[in-house]
């Protein structure tokens, strides 16, 4: 046991490391993804990293203002980290989502939420070359899986989501002026 806890002690702290020194980059996306909002969450998300022996696996979330984070041995958990981070200021917007996806028939505010998530990273912000999210939606559909499995289905919104967000970030828009066109990608998606 004592040579797991090592290995995990230095596994967690390489990434504290890592995001101590990327404190600029995460600076200028969180305050891109504020004024995209038009909000923050408020006060300092509580973060809490756990150790992830499995090098295949990876994940996350935001519950209850607190996010917590798989960190694998071999894999970059900063994309991770980003996405479960959007998912911090989307939740800061939920009654006005939820206003306006009651009028979308099928969508609800968790596919909305993680669609904007899946779209921002790995969609937009990733690591390595390739496209991560292009290749899991292929995944996806290679196996024939349905939008009914809640994954194809985030990933699937996520990719049709990916290019007007990424325009909307460049171009300094708020979601309340980005969300008709992203309920306009659910239906497109959806017919």
């Amino acid at each position: 046991v004592e040579p797991l806890i090592e290995d995990a002690s230095s596994v967690l702290h390489r990434f504290v490391t890592e995001i101590s020194d990327r404190r600029l980059d995460l600076t200028v996306v969180a305050n891109k993804v504020a004024s995209f909002v038009g909000a923050t969450p408020g006060r300092a998300i509580p973060c809490y990293l756990i150790a992830d022996p499995d090098d295949a696996s990876m994940g996350g979330g935001y519950n209850g203002g607190f996010l917590t984070l798989e960190i694998p041995r071999n894999r970059d958990p900063y994309p991770t980290f980003l996405h479960e981070m959007l998912h911090a200021f989307v939740d800061t917007k939920k009654p006005m989502l939820e206003g306006a996806i009651r009028q979308v028939s099928g969508l609800t505010f968790e596919t909305l939420n993680e669609g904007l998530a899946y779209a921002f990273s790995p969609g937009i912000y990733h690591t390595g070359d390739g496209d991560p999210l292009r290749q899991q939606v292929s995944t996806y559909l290679a196996r024939g899986t349905s939008m009914n499995d809640s994954y194809a289905r985030f990933n699937l919104y996520a990719l049709a989501l990916r290019p007007i967000l990424r325009d909307a970030l460049q171009k300094n828009e708020t979601l309340r002026a980005f969300l008709p066109r992203a309920l306009d990608a659910w239906r497109a998606l959806t017919e």
